[in-house]
């Protein structure tokens, strides 16, 4: 995705960056569009952590639930950050 290539290739602001996330949080049931989220997500844990973070919690309230994401997703492989 050309959009998280960018993002990741500079700084953003804090607003360009959740604008992405908020995008991207929507189809993250994707196993690629979910490394892309994970991927930006780690670009930015430190230079904006808080927004970050709440990015993250707002992932595992959407999408851990759910049996038919996460069971496929998560089921040996779990990442640490997620």
């Amino acid at each position: 995705m050309p959009l998280v290539e960018d993002v990741c290739s500079r700084i953003v602001s804090e607003d360009e960056l959740s604008h992405l996330l908020d995008y991207v949080l929507d189809f993250v049931c994707d196993e690629k569009i979910l490394g892309l989220y994970k991927r930006v997500c780690r670009r930015y844990l430190y230079i904006y952590p808080s927004c970050v973070k709440s990015y993250i919690e707002a992932y595992r309230e959407m999408w851990e639930d759910e049996d038919s994401c996460s069971t496929e997703l998560f089921g040996e492989k779990e990442d640490k950050m997620f």
